[in-house]
Formats: structure tokens, C-alpha cells, sequence
């Protein structure tokens, strides 16, 4: 706070900072403070941001602290992230109810011609975005994308079999997909990835 009081009128927490406070991201070492107007303060570790087209309305109180709204501060974090951070900080966004892809694909039109629309713009590409739970998945989205193969689904509860089915000669519980929840994973047409699908081929 004592940081925002620094900054005068018109100033609140933004980019890392921001996200910081919502939760959605981390400070890059130093505050980040916006100030609506034209602004050369300096003071030590506090880097300020005059912008004087910062809309009142995109400034809101959060634990009694002014900061930017939570699309701003994706729009301003899209001028500072790559692509992978970028898009942890919009699922972050969704998981906490602050702002959801579509709201957040709406709000972009107000933004428009703003640093960082065109960067998450391209990320919430309504063909390939998708929510995800981990950094793996969004990485793993980025391969298939560059390979041009069919979007995988995710966020999706996998079934485990519940009644018991025969057994080969030899097969015992430790090879049944149901003792590996960990490696059960659905490919296309609902057939269930085993143990024994992930070792090599003669």
C-alpha cells in the first residue's frame, strides 16, 4: 500500500505486482505501480508506470488495495511474459473466478490497439485454447498445435472399470489398468492407455 500512496492520485498495484495480489502471478523482484498521468517519479524498488489512458474503471480496490482489474493486468502481464507464463496466469484467472476465457476474450475489443491484446488474442484462439491443471498440459498443447493434430481434451474425469473382467494367463492385479489410476489416460474412442502400451516396440 505504502507504495500505491507513493504514486499519488490516480495510482495502483499493475503487471507483476497486480497479479501478485490476485494471485494469479509474482513480483519480478521490484513494485509495479501505474499511475494515471504522465509520471517520472522514481523511488527505490518501486518502478512506476505513467499512462495516462488508464480507464478509472480498470482500477479496482482488492484487500483494500487499488490495483489494476484482472484483465488489465492479463493485458499488461501479456507485455512482460512468454506464452507458457501468460497462459498459467489466464488459467490461474479462471480457477479463482476473477475472469473467465470468454469474459476475458470480450474485454480484448475494449483494449484493443493496448500492448499485449495481439499476444492474448492469439493465445485464446477459441480453436485451440483450453483450461488446463498443470504447465505439462499447456506445453503438451503446444506440440500438438506446432504438429497440427487434433486438440486433446482436457479437464476430463477418465472412468476406471469397476467390474472385474478375465485375465490372461500370467496377468495378476499389478497389470490391470485400475492399479495404475496415475498412467490411465483416454485416447480417442474412450480405449484406456495401460502400463503396456508405453513400452518400446521390437
Amino acid at each position: 500500500m505504502a507504495a500505491v500512496l507513493a504514486g499519488g492520485g490516480g495510482a495502483a498495484l499493475s503487471h507483476g505486482s497486480a497479479a501478485a495480489l490476485w494471485g494469479i502471478g509474482e513480483e519480478r523482484g521490484w513494485i509495479e505501480v501505474s499511475v494515471r498521468r504522465r509520471c517520472e517519479l522514481r523511488r527505490p524498488g518501486i518502478r512506476f508506470h505513467g499512462r495516462p489512458s488508464l480507464e478509472p474503471g480498470d482500477i479496482v480496490l482488492h484487500d483494500d488495495i487499488p490495483a489494476t482489474s484482472p484483465a488489465q493486468t492479463l493485458v499488461d502481464l501479456a507485455t512482460q511474459l512468454d506464452p507458457v507464463p501468460l497462459e498459467r496466469a489466464v488459467n490461474d484467472a479462471d480457477k479463482r473466478d476473477l475472469i473467465d476465457p470468454e469474459a476475458l476474450r470480450a474485454e480484448l475489443i475494449r483494449f484493443r490497439g493496448n500492448p499485449g491484446v495481439r499476444l492474448l488474442r492469439h493465445l485464446l484462439d477459441k480453436l485451440f485454447f483450453r483450461l488446463s491443471d498443470s504447465g505439462l498440459e499447456i506445453y503438451f498443447r503446444r506440440i500438438v498445435r506446432a504438429g497440427k493434430l487434433p486438440v486433446p481434451l482436457t479437464k476430463q474425469r477418465v472412468p476406471l472399470r469397476t467390474q472385474p473382467r478375465p485375465r490372461g494367463a500370467g496377468q495378476d492385479d499389478r497389470d490391470a489398468p485400475e492399479a495404475h489410476p496415475s498412467l490411465t489416460t483416454a485416447r480417442r474412442g474412450g480405449n484406456p492407455i495401460r502400463p503396456s502400451d508405453m513400452e518400446p516396440t521390437a
